[in-house]
């Protein structure tokens, strides 16, 4: 599976703006040669990269910053949503519910991930179920940090008190995971 490149400069442009330009510099210095030089001229959001490398420098900014804790990685979701505007124009979150938001960013996904499907189960006022299914890696790297991306997207659209809980099941003899949004 591949990443887009714009999650993967996010994490490293909210490490520069959270701890500066030398954490920065720190977090790319403890990559593989080839991983840097996939990176050369700060990477390029709209290129694919491994996902080995997108986990990779999730990891050791949840190890340096977040005490290990892969629910942390929350934060860095949080930040892409309220930075990329690729995916979901301002705009959107000023006009658009939470259940819209939600479903704006199923059809966001792929322009994320470049395998896995989505699709929203249930949607309603306070409530969205959101489930990925059909992905090749069921990692919490990789949940979690979209679990942030929807409470940030959902706090954006007018949503409080945003919770997202994240359950990995099998279903039809493959896993799927299903995010329950709720929120007043």
């Amino acid at each position: 599976m591949e990443v887009k490149g714009l999650a993967i400069v996010s994490t490293l442009e909210w490490v520069k703006k959270n701890h500066g330009e030398e954490a920065e510099l720190e977090i790319r210095s403890q990559l593989k040669e080839e991983e840097q030089q996939m990176l050369a001229f700060d990477g390029c959001k709209a290129l694919w990269y491994p996902f080995d490398l997108y986990k990779r420098i999730s990891v050791l900014v949840m190890n340096k910053y977040g005490g290990g804790d892969v629910k942390f990685l929350r934060q860095i979701g949080a930040y892409t949503a309220e930075h990329d505007k690729t995916i979901i124009p301002k705009l959107f979150y000023k006009i658009g519910t939470p259940q819209f938001i939600i479903r704006l960013g199923t059809w966001g996904f792929r322009r994320y991930f470049s395998e896995g499907n989505v699709t929203v189960r249930e949607s309603h006022k306070g409530k969205v179920l959101f489930e990925i299914y059909k992905t090749p890696i069921v990692d919490p790297v990789y949940y979690e940090r979209i679990a942030g991306w929807m409470t940030r997207a959902i706090e954006l659209s007018g949503g409080k008190n945003v919770k997202s809980v994240v359950e990995v099941r099998e279903e039809g003899g493959s896993e799927i995971i299903l995010f329950t949004n709720t929120w007043e």
